[in-house]
Parts: structure tokens; C-alpha cells; sequence
């Protein structure tokens, strides 16, 4: 009998790879049919192409071989194992408004600045109506008759709530980094828990602020940039060229996009909030003497020893409604000061395209989402410039940037991997993989809630940003989740297609 012959690991994998990607072209094939009201044959897969629908297949066959790439994945998670990661550890009975991130206290992890002794005071960075709601607290609280009475106990981490000891370090730290400011008379209290930031080590710090936030107005929308704002930038070329022809591609390959990434640190706690807000976030009451405050003058009156005290964050709480907005506005303005933008305009998801002539000598646009800056140009000089001038725009103010980058290929920004030389945007390899076999694990499971879909469709709402017609099909999954957000139900066969 003669002995069969195996394949080579590496042409068993480069074997395996195009049967993947054949596999995607199908179901793209299929996905755009059904989008048309036609059904697909499984099995039709022999069929002579028009030229249309041949440009369809090449499509298709070279975004299917894009999703080879896995990013910083080890590898691409199984169904199960990426629908609980994307569910961050929730359950279908899970009705906590708690983040699920959630980490235990530990005094050396705590993301902090050593000291906050030259921070900036927000009043001092702001202008217009931002400016006048800090400078008017009755412009951002409630009227008392239609404030909220509710009483609210605030969460607590617990090694910080039931260890005195504890606590005790977990102020002093505060306050030996000028984070905290302190009050006799307090007008509300919050809890603190924290949760991993994304390096896995240290802990980010969370104020448990929604009994304050109950008496505060609803603060004014921001306006971000999203997916969306990245899926419509345009380029123009000089009159004249035709896409396919010589010069076209020789242009297109001679120019690029050019990207200039930064972010604040530590934006949050570098941004002073004025005295009168940060006494509605009092903490626990400490003894004078914990923070060496005995003897001295508080609130009109002399501290003795063991006189109680309400420490209370000094900076913009993250879990307070309004910081975000205040953070938003601090940034654009500061972006709008820089003297290489003068020219440019703020893109954001509500904003016109962004535009780019290659003709220009100067064509330049640029983002602001809280404290994360970027700039965008078919200049790489202006680019470098820029990033450059915002540096000194913000460090002037004691607002510390991390160090700045200016990439023309692939770029992480905002989730989504920007591509500068080929002129295009899609979201991360990891997030593709992820929420790809996400929603494979959910079609796998005999029931589903509407709690577990809203995660999930979420996540593919921010995919589907990148191409706004493919929101869409989540029609019939909203009508599901509405009928069954708290119990597990089968799912619909429209909600499955």
C-alpha cells in the first residue's frame, strides 16, 4: 500500500488561510444577497461572473484576505471565550450598573500624579457658556422642587469601607498629592471603587458619584469622533486624472496622509474643579490630625485634634456627568489656540468630511475626543509643526502630554487602524476578531437575552460606524432586545439571519 503523503506545516497553513478566506467570501456573497431580498443557494458555488459582479468578487476576496491579520492577538479567541470577554464578565441575570472591570484596592496601583501642585484651575482654561456654569453653580443644579430626594448610598471598595487602617493610607496618599481639598459644611457624599486600566497593572481610580449626579442638570452633548468621522475623509486630485490611469496612481502613490497622535495625562485629575462643586463629592469623615490639619482654620473655625473633616476631590471626578463635557471643552479650546491650526477645522461625526487637496500647500484637519489630540494633513512638515505647538499649547498650562507620534501607514487612533499611504480606515484586527467571534458565540447559544444582545450589538454598532448602511440589519435584534432585555429567549430566525 503506498503511504499517503501529508502536507508540509507551512503549506498545511497557507492552505488552511485560503480556505478561511474563501469561506468569508461566501458568507460576504450571501450577506450582500440577503441585504437585496435574494436568498443564496449553500451550495451554489459555481456560477460564470459578469464583469460587475467579478469587481464585487475581487473585493471581497481582498477584504476577506485583510482579516487574516490578527493585530497583537495571540490568536483569534474562540466564540465562547470572546463573547464573555466582550460581556467583561456579565451574566444574562447581571442587573449591576457597576462597571465589571471592577479592581480591588491596592495603594501602590493607583494611577495618580506624584503631585497635583501646579495643576491648572478649570475656570482658568474655559470660556463662553462652559465657563459661566462653573462661575453659576444654579445653572447647573437642579431647582430645589424638582430636585431628586432620593436617598442614595453610594458603592464603596470594600477592603476601603471596613479597614479604618486602610482608609487612613488611602487619604493620606491623596493628600500628599494635593488631590484632595477639605470641608466642615458637606452638600454630598460618594462612594470610591476602582478598575483596571488597560495596561493590567495599575487602577484607575472612580468616583461613585450618581447621588450627586441626581442633583446636577443634565449636562450639554459633546460632539466626538467616531469610526464614522474616519470613514468619510476624502482626498481630491489635481483636475484631470482618472482613477485607473498612470498619473492617477503615480499621484496617489506619491502623496499620503499624515497623522500626529497625542494624549493628556492624567487629564482628569490635572483639571482643578472650584471649591463650592467639589464639597457635593465628600468622602468618608477623617480626624483632623490624619492629614496633619489640627490647630489650623477650616471653614471659619479652629481644628482640634480629633475634629471631623470631609476630604473631597479637588479635580474633575471621573463618574461626575459633567466632567467629561468640561474635559471636551478645556481640550478644544486649546487646540483651537495652536498656530498651525488656525486654518484647520475641528472634525467630529456631525461635522462636513474631512476634506484633503493634494493640491493645497496646507490642507489640515484635526480632532479633539477629551484627551485624546490628533492632526491630520498631506503635509508631514505642518504635521510634525503641529504636534509640536499643541506640546507647548498645553504644557504651557501644566497640562502634561505624552510624547507625541506622526505615522503616514498604520496607525491606532480611536479603535479604529487608520492607513495614511492607501488612503483608508477600518476598525482594529482586534476588534474585528473579537466581536466577530462574539456574535459567533451568540449564535451558538440555544438562548439569549436582551441584556447580553445589547452588549454585543453595541460593539457592532461602533464597527458598523465605518459603514452606516450596515446598521440597518440590526432592526429585528432591537425589537428582540426590547421583548426580552431581563430573561433568556430563543433566538428569532430574523434576528439570526
Amino acid at each position: 500500500m503506498q503511504r499517503e503523503r501529508q502536507l508540509s506545516r507551512r503549506v498545511a497553513q497557507r492552505v488552511a488561510r485560503s480556505v478561511q478566506v474563501n469561506e468569508k467570501v461566501r458568507e460576504a456573497v450571501r450577506g450582500l444577497n440577503w441585504l437585496a431580498g435574494f436568498e443564496t443557494e449553500e451550495n451554489s458555488y459555481h456560477f460564470s461572473p459578469d464583469a460587475i459582479e467579478d469587481e464585487v468578487l475581487g473585493r471581497a476576496y481582498y477584504l476577506a484576505g485583510l482579516t487574516q491579520e490578527i493585530g497583537s492577538l495571540d490568536a483569534i479567541p474562540k466564540p465562547e471565550a470572546a463573547l464573555k470577554a466582550l460581556l467583561r464578565g456579565k451574566t444574562e441575570y447581571d442587573c449591576s450598573v457597576l462597571p465589571t472591570t471592577i479592581a480591588a484596592c491596592s495603594l501602590e496601583r493607583i494611577s495618580i500624579p506624584e503631585s497635583l501642585g501646579d495643576a491648572p484651575s478649570a475656570l482658568s482654561l474655559l470660556d463662553g457658556d462652559a465657563l459661566r456654569y462653573l462661575q453659576c453653580p444654579e445653572q447647573m443644579l437642579k431647582d430645589d422642587e424638582n430636585r431628586d430626594e432620593e436617598i442614595f448610598q453610594p458603592y464603596w471598595d470594600p477592603l476601603l469601607k471596613n479597614d479604618k487602617r486602610i482608609y487612613r493610607k488611602f487619604i493620606q496618599k491623596l493628600h500628599s498629592a494635593d488631590y484632595l481639598v477639605y470641608t466642615q459644611k458637606p452638600k454630598g457624599k460618594v462612594g470610591v471603587f476602582f478598575v483596571k486600566k488597560s495596561d493590567g497593572v495599575k487602577i484607575r481610580m472612580i468616583i461613585d458619584a450618581r447621588g450627586t449626579n441626581q442633583k446636577f442638570k443634565t449636562p450639554p452633548g459633546v460632539v466626538l469622533l467616531t469610526s464614522d468621522g474616519f470613514s468619510r475623509i476624502e482626498v481630491s486630485t489635481p483636475p484631470g486624472l482618472h482613477p485607473g490611469s498612470p498619473d492617477y496612481e503615480r499621484i496617489m502613490r506619491e502623496h499620503s496622509i499624515h497623522i500626529g497622535l497625542s494624549d493628556v495625562k492624567d487629564c482628569f485629575h490635572r483639571l482643578r474643579q472650584p471649591r463650592w462643586l467639589s464639597e457635593f463629592f465628600c468622602l468618608e469623615a477623617i480626624p483632623a490630625h490624619w492629614v496633619g490639619l489640627q490647630d489650623s482654620w477650616l471653614d471659619g473655625v479652629q481644628l482640634k485634634k480629633e475634629s471631623l473633616i470631609y476630604p473631597a476631590p479637588g479635580s474633575l471626578c471621573m463618574g461626575f456627568t459633567w466632567s467629561l463635557y468640561f474635559a471636551q471643552q478645556i481640550s478644544e479650546r486649546l487646540m483651537s489656540r495652536v498656530p498651525r491650526l488656525r486654518g484647520s477645522c475641528l472634525a467630529s461625526d456631525r461635522s462636513t468630511s474631512m476634506y484633503f487637496d493634494i493640491a493645497a500647500e496646507e490642507s489640515t484637519r484635526h480632532y479633539v475626543y477629551v484627551d485624546n489630540l490628533g492632526i491630520l494633513s498631506t503635509d508631514a512638515a505642518l504635521v510634525h509643526e503641529g504636534m509640536q505647538e499643541v506640546k507647548t499649547e498645553f504644557e504651557s498650562r501644566n497640562l502634561h502630554l505624552h510624547p507625541g507620534e506622526v505615522h503616514s501607514g498604520s496607525v491606532k487612533a480611536l479603535g479604529c487602524d487608520l492607513r495614511g499611504d492607501i488612503m483608508a480606515s477600518r476598525i482594529t484586527p482586534e476588534r474585528y476578531h473579537r466581536l466577530r467571534q462574539a456574535i459567533q458565540g451568540v449564535l451558538n447559544r440555544k438562548k439569549v437575552s436582551g441584556r447580553l444582545l445589547e452588549v454585543v450589538i453595541g460593539h457592532a454598532t461602533f464597527a458598523g460606524l465605518t459603514n452606516r448602511h450596515t446598521l440597518s440589519i440590526f432592526n429585528g435584534v432591537n425589537r428582540l432586545m426590547r421583548s426580552n432585555y431581563d430573561r433568556p429567549a430563543v433566538l428569532w430566525p430574523t434576528v439570526r439571519e
